[in-house]
Parts: C-alpha cells; sequence; structure tokens
C-alpha cells in the first residue's frame, strides 16, 4: 500500500474546516459516554436500591457476626484469623451500605415524586443499612453521608443520633406507605409484590429491633405490637439459585467463592441443636433443625453447613424480618418487666411455628413449672433468639447488648468476644474526620 504524501498546506485546510464544521457537529457532545449513563428510568433505580440492600444483611458483615456469634467456625485463609478475631481495618468494608444501598435508595427517592410507595419502600431498607452499621460499628457518617460535594469529610455522628435518625427515617417511611399515594406499578418489589401493609409490618419490627438496641423496651413494645406476627408476611430475599445473579449469598459464599473457609467444627450452635446438645429437653426435638441447617450429627469436629437444603441452599430465601423475631422481642420485654406469662406466650409462639415448619421435630409448649426462675425463662427466650436468628447479624447484635448472657465462650485468649467492627482503612485513607478504626473490644456507646 502507498503512503500519501500530505502537504503542510492541506493540513492548515483541514484542521480550518474542522474548526469550523467539526465544532458545531461532529465535536457535540464529545465528553460524553454513550455507554454510560446519567439517568434511569425510576424502576431501574428502585430495583437497584432493594437489591443493593442484601450484601449488607446477607454478605460479608453477616458472615463475621455470624463467626464472632459461634454459629459458624473460620477455617481456611484470613477466616481462621477471623475465628480468634485476628483482624485489622482492611478486613472491614461498608460500601455495600453507604452505596450498594443507601446511595441507590437516596436516588430512587429523589426520582419517585408523588409515588410515596416507592419512597417508602426505599426508606425502610436505606434506616435498616444505617440501624445495621450503628450497631457494628458505633458512631458512624449520618447526617453528611453520600454528599460529597458539600461533605467530603463527613463527620460521625453519635451511635445515638444514629439510632434516634434510623427511627424518624422508619417512621417517615410508615408514613409514605399509609399514605395511598403510589403502587409498585413497575412491579419491581420482590419482597412484597406491592403489599403497603407488608411493609409496614417490616419497619415496624424494624422499629422495635432498634428500640430494643437503645433499651427502650417501651417503645420496642409499641413497634413490635404493630410488627411482623405471622410468618406469612416474613420479609426474605428471595433467590433463584443461579451463580452470580441471584444466588443464595451463603451458598455462593461456601459452595463458589471460598470453598473451605468458613465451616462449623466446635461451633456453639449446632453443638446445642445437635440430638445432645442443650436445647434439646423433654418438650423439645431439636434434630429437624440442626439437619436443616448443618451436617456432621453426633461429631462435633466435623460439622459444616447444609449446603443442600434450609437457610443455606442456593436458592434458599434468607430472613430480613420475621414473626419469630418480633414475637421473642415481645418475649424478652415481657420477662424483663417480670411478666412471665406473657413472655411465655410469645416464646410459644415461635416454638408453633417452629412446629409447623420441621414437623418431625418436636416443640411442645412451655408451661410456667418448666422454669426453676424467671431468670431460667429469660435465658430460654435468648437461647431461642439466638438460634431462630442464626446467620443474621441481629445474633452478635443481641450477644453483645445482653452481656453475653448466654454464655458465648471468647475465642483464642480474648476475655470477651469482640464489641464492634474497625473502621473500614477506606474511610481512614479518605476521611479526615477519622482518624482511628477504634478498640475491637471496646464497647459501642449504647452497650456501656
Amino acid at each position: 500500500m502507498k503512503l500519501r504524501t500530505i502537504k503542510i498546506g492541506s493540513i492548515g485546510l483541514v484542521a480550518a474546516l474542522m474548526a469550523t464544521s467539526c465544532s458545531q457537529d461532529l465535536m457535540t457532545d464529545v465528553n460524553q459516554n454513550p455507554n454510560q449513563a446519567d439517568d434511569a428510568p425510576l424502576s431501574t433505580i428502585v430495583t437497584s436500591a432493594l437489591a443493593g440492600s442484601i450484601l449488607p444483611v446477607e454478605g460479608e458483615n453477616a458472615r463475621i457476626a455470624g463467626i464472632w456469634s459461634q454459629n459458624f467456625t473460620g477455617t481456611d485463609r484470613q477466616y481462621s484469623a477471623y475465628d480468634v478475631y485476628g483482624v485489622t481495618a482492611s478486613d472491614f468494608h461498608w460500601e455495600h451500605f453507604y452505596y450498594g444501598n443507601i446511595q441507590q435508595a437516596n436516588l430512587a427517592i429523589g426520582k419517585a415524586g408523588q409515588n410515596q410507595f416507592y419512597t417508602g419502600i426505599c426508606k425502610v431498607t436505606k434506616a435498616n443499612s444505617f440501624g445495621l452499621m450503628t450497631s457494628l460499628w458505633g458512631d458512624i457518617p449520618f447526617s453528611e453521608a453520600n454528599d460529597l460535594v458539600n461533605s467530603p469529610n463527613p463527620k460521625f455522628d453519635a451511635q445515638t443520633d444514629v439510632y434516634s435518625g434510623v427511627q424518624a427515617m422508619l417512621d417517615e417511611a410508615i408514613s409514605d406507605l399509609n399514605s395511598g399515594n403510589g403502587t409498585d406499578d413497575a412491579g419491581v418489589d420482590f419482597f412484597y409484590a406491592g403489599d403497603n401493609a407488608s411493609w409496614v409490618k417490616a419497619a415496624n419490627t424494624m422499629k422495635a429491633r432498634y428500640f430494643m438496641h437503645v433499651g427502650d423496651y417501651s417503645a420496642a413494645e409499641t413497634a413490635a405490637n404493630a410488627g411482623i406476627t405471622d410468618p406469612v408476611n416474613n420479609m426474605m430475599i428471595p433467590h433463584a439459585g443461579v451463580y452470580g445473579q441471584n444466588m443464595n449469598v451463603y451458598s455462593s459464599f461456601g459452595e463458589q467463592d471460598r470453598q473451605g473457609y468458613m465451616s462449623a467444627p466446635g461451633a456453639y450452635l449446632p453443638t446445642i441443636l445437635d440430638s445432645l446438645g442443650a436445647k434439646n429437653d423433654a418438650k423439645t426435638d431439636e434434630s429437624a433443625r440442626f439437619a436443616d441447617l448443618y451436617i456432621g450429627k453426633g461429631s462435633p469436629a466435623d460439622y459444616d453447613l447444609n449446603y443442600s437444603g434450609g437457610l443455606f441452599s442456593a436458592t434458599s430465601s434468607f430472613p430480613v424480618a420475621t414473626a419469630s423475631e418480633t414475637h421473642l422481642i415481645l418475649a424478652e420485654i415481657a420477662s424483663r418487666n417480670t411478666n412471665d406469662v406473657d413472655a411465655l406466650i410469645h416464646l410459644n409462639a415461635v416454638r408453633q411455628i417452629l412446629a409447623a415448619k420441621y414437623p418431625s421435630g418436636q416443640y411442645d409448649d412451655y408451661v410456667a413449672s418448666d422454669f426453676a426462675t424467671s431468670a431460667d425463662l429469660l435465658y430460654a427466650i435468648m437461647l431461642e433468639k439466638y438460634c431462630s436468628m442464626v446467620g443474621q447479624i441481629e445474633v452478635f447484635n443481641d450477644l453483645r447488648r445482653s452481656k453475653n448472657l448466654i454464655g458465648i465462650q471468647p475465642k483464642g485468649t480474648a476475655v470477651k468476644i469482640p464489641q464492634r467492627y474497625l473502621i473500614p482503612q477506606d474511610e481512614l485513607n479518605g476521611n479526615t474526620s477519622v482518624t482511628t478504626a477504634g478498640d475491637l473490644f471496646q464497647e459501642t456507646p449504647v452497650n456501656q
């Protein structure tokens, strides 16, 4: 191929033509990438916010909470260090909260206009993300969060202020949902298929949960009574089992991504659920629940998660808020108020839920004479909540809030279980408002 020779004068002419014509036509939007959208339909953004609420409750932070609560055991690589509390700030992350859910919720709320169904459900998920974060980290960015332009170094709000903000956000969500303005017209609500009443119940169960965190039992009781009390209204994350798309996150991690990192040898929960474990008595047979969650029956050294069925299979739904949690909140409040009659009613409600789920097990109703003291009843309530909320962050929250009432033994040389997550290294690197990751064993303000 013969190269052409172009005279300098011709180049000047071409340049002149480009300056006149390309600046008007060809150069229009030259700096805009057509493959990088700067807007999206409301339905897409709401879907993103709802999908972004999954990893905050089912991902890495839940796994660490489960290891430190001894639902699981860290058995390989960094997870074996996690098992004995060997962590640094670089092991913690909160981008799934701030950017995966909260930022998407903010965008959806701003775009939803008068569709208060969408603003309501996005506020529920956003409030839950903030509630989970402050429960794990204590003081966190809240009032200035996700506003890079005005607050490039967002301040850390006091934990009690964040909890107050979470409650206010949930109240707003409930008001939006009760307004009657707007529907799930795009069909994107994979939690409740557009059922306002179910979302309101879920929001109230969350309110009860976070009131418990700060010790406001009266407000927690009021919220719980308006919350989820029937399993049909449980807020569950659906999973279809396709890897990299909609697979149960525990299954994805344990079977596909990091096989062998996390198991359950010697973990407390499978030990007490197993045939000779402490959760079995004359009225209780936990064999079906054990088999649903774990394998390795009768051999604590070999316990592993059951990925074939139950909570951890590829297609298993994962709980966000449930009737069992609500009833156990009400049972604990009644017990702490020396109302053992109501405490038994709600504890037995959970046992009836279990009996329906595990018909081959045994969950006969308890009566007052089954407990020597009120303290024994409270212990039974807290132990049941520990079992019923396996894999959820709230198990770790309850252990710390109750001063480890059920008596989990710390690992290694530690004298107590960890009390908070460390501020992520990314935040330390990029936010001048914080200078230290914190002390793993220092209680957060509400637990002091």
